[in-house]
């Protein structure tokens, strides 16, 4: 692996080990318990668009990991719940990002994680409270994953529009897909960049 490749993927890891830091300390608790905004989902589709499924997965195990270790949850319930459902959400936003990227756009497959990522998390929840009343949430669960995942998809849209703009070898990249090439190419002014 190049340098600068390495550069760049271990900034991204950081970035989103704060996002995830931020989100866990900084933001107020939500009234539906188990509800997060899920901002470093951003760093994860943004690496899955520019760097590729194997960085994402990486990515996405590190963060929780080492998110954890810093939160002081690790190995917790709390812990098995954000590992399993990142991991199973990534899972899935790797598998429609390569089989309906075009149809869909980052905010798709945003929403597409974000909804499997609570309800992965509702499924572990009941299984450990071996208790199906748990599902009584899922209604305000699932309308909070389309607005996250629909703000997260935003996010990385405008995130990785910008980022294309920049010369490929500051970001190591080599992207193609033949879908991603012609996504960039939506008329795009970028002002100051």
């Amino acid at each position: 692996m190049r340098t600068k490749r390495l550069v760049m993927l271990s900034l991204l890891l950081g970035a989103g080990i704060v996002l995830y830091i931020l989100e866990a300390f900084y933001f107020p608790a939500l009234p539906i318990p188990g509800a997060k905004l899920g901002l470093a989902n951003v760093v994860t589709l943004l690496l899955l668009v520019l760097y590729g499924w194997r960085e994402c997965i990486f990515n996405v195990v590190a963060r929780t990991i080492i998110g954890s270790v810093v939160t002081g949850t690790f190995l917790s319930p709390a812990f098995f719940f954000s590992f399993i459902g990142a991991l199973v959400s990534a899972l899935v936003m790797i598998a429609v990002f390569t089989t309906l990227f075009g149809k869909f756009s980052l905010v798709g497959i945003s929403l597409a994680g974000a909804t499997t990522h609570n309800m992965t998390q509702m499924v572990l929840a009941s299984i450990l409270l071996s208790h199906w009343g748990i599902f009584m949430e899922t209604p305000f669960l699932i309308l909070f994953a389309v607005l996250a995942g629909t703000f997260n998809g935003i996010c990385a849209n405008h995130v990785v529009k910008r980022a294309l703009f920049l010369p490929k070898e500051i970001l190591e990249i080599d992207i193609q897909n033949d879908k991603v090439n012609s996504w960039a190419k939506i008329p795009y002014a970028p002002k100051n960049v």
